[in-house]
Formats: C-alpha cells, structure tokens, sequence
C-alpha cells in the first residue's frame, strides 16, 4: 500500500480492495490513527476558538493552528496518509 486511502469516512475502515491487496494488517491501526487525528483536530479548533476569545493567541499561535487544523481536516476529511498522519501527531505531541 503506496499511500492509504479509503471511502468509509466515518471510521477510515479499510476497504475489500486493500484488504484484499494484503493491506488487513494496518485495518485497526489507521482507524486509531483517524480517532486519534479526530480528537487532536477538534481539541486544536476549540483551543484556537478559545485562546483567540480570551485574547490568547498571538500571530504566530494562530497560524501553527490554523496549519494544523487545515492538515487534520484535508487528512481526516479524506481518511488518507495514515503514516504521514501519526507522524504529524507525534511531532505535536512531543513539542512543549
């Protein structure tokens, strides 16, 4: 599987075809990651709405979310790029 991809948006549940093509052993992992990316965007949206209403958000805040909230709606929106994904999370994770 080059790049993974699937048409069940709700879950990113793979589909026969990748399945079929050998692709069953990253099934449960790219729903986790699509759970996981799902939870991150939105706690990233509210933080933003939060911070900016509160005066909070500087420049520079506003747009480190608002590329993090356009990666996670283009990723998730097309539940592709489960890789590139979890590697976008964990480099926010581990940023202080």
């Amino acid at each position: 599987i080059r790049f993974g991809s699937t048409v069940h948006l709700a879950t990113c549940r793979m589909g026969a075809d990748l399945l079929a093509r050998g692709g069953g052993w990253a099934s449960g992992w790219g729903q986790a990651i699509a759970l996981a990316g799902l939870i991150f965007t939105s706690f990233t949206a509210a933080d933003l709405a939060i911070s900016s209403v509160h005066g909070l958000a500087t420049p520079s805040y506003i747009a480190h979310h608002l590329a993090f909230i356009t990666a996670g709606l283009i990723i998730r929106g097309h539940c592709m790029l489960p890789y590139n994904a979890s590697i976008l999370l964990a480099m926010e994770v581990s940023t202080p």
